[in-house]
């Protein structure tokens, strides 16, 4: 049984913990204890803001790769967690869209939104990323658990509509993917714009072309020493 103590910081801390420790043991009694717990939701969207900045620094070597400076480095950390909220934020509501009007059943979009925060406690892993031969294997490792934490979480909170819910979640997961590459949204003119914004660089160069453009300038100066 989970106690939630969120009369002050030390508490809502430990809470924090004890709630982002059940959801990655995929412990289902954490999910309805947040829920009958006023204020609770608090803790979903900290532990939420802690995997996006736990995300950001397992993937900070494109900023180093951007030579982004120590200021805009931590900026844009936090950024990125609060943009992760916010898509998080649109997840939800796409769930709740689909489960209202495709499903015909009662859901509340505070509840949903809880829930997908939730699910993305096993995203505190994700600096893990930043781990030479296996970062790869644990940025995907994390997003299977926390896929699993959310079936786990509609599990709970759904009952007896439970694949309703899991369905509800892969569409709205679905129907995401459809608005992000819709051409006249210019998603993708926001996303260099963020970047921008974030990392004052106005180019993002991940760590291959970086790797590419160190190859070609090498091979453009053993052209020159040869003639």
């Amino acid at each position: 049984m989970y106690e939630l103590d969120l009369s002050s910081i030390g508490g809502f801390l430990v809470a924090m913990w004890d709630v982002a420790s059940g959801v990655m043991r995929l412990d289902p009694e954490v999910f309805t204890t947040v829920m009958n717990t006023p204020g609770a939701g608090w803790i979903a969207l900290a532990i939420a803001f802690v995997a996006g900045i736990s995300d950001m620094v397992g993937q900070s070597v494109v900023l180093f790769a951007n030579r982004v400076s120590p200021r805009r480095f931590w900026f844009s950390v936090v950024a990125s967690a609060l943009v992760l909220i916010v898509s998080i934020f649109f997840y939800a509501f796409s769930i709740w869209l689909i489960v209202k009007f495709v499903f015909f059943l009662p859901g509340r979009f505070r509840i949903i939104l809880i829930l997908v925060a939730l699910s993305y406690a096993p995203i505190v892993f994700s600096f893990a990323s930043l781990l030479p031969y296996m970062g790869n294997f644990i940025y995907q490792a994390v997003r299977i658990w926390s896929l699993l934490a959310l079936v786990v979480g509609v599990r709970a909170i759904a009952g007896a509509v439970f694949w309703q819910g899991v369905l509800a979640c892969l569409l709205g997961w679905l129907f995401i993917q459809f608005v992000v590459h819709m051409p006249f949204l210019k998603i993708k003119a926001v996303d260099a714009w963020l970047w921008r914004v974030m990392t004052g660089t106005r180019e993002r160069l991940d760590t291959q072309m970086l790797a590419d453009r160190l190859a070609e300038q090498r091979g453009k100066l053993l052209r020159g020493k040869k003639s």
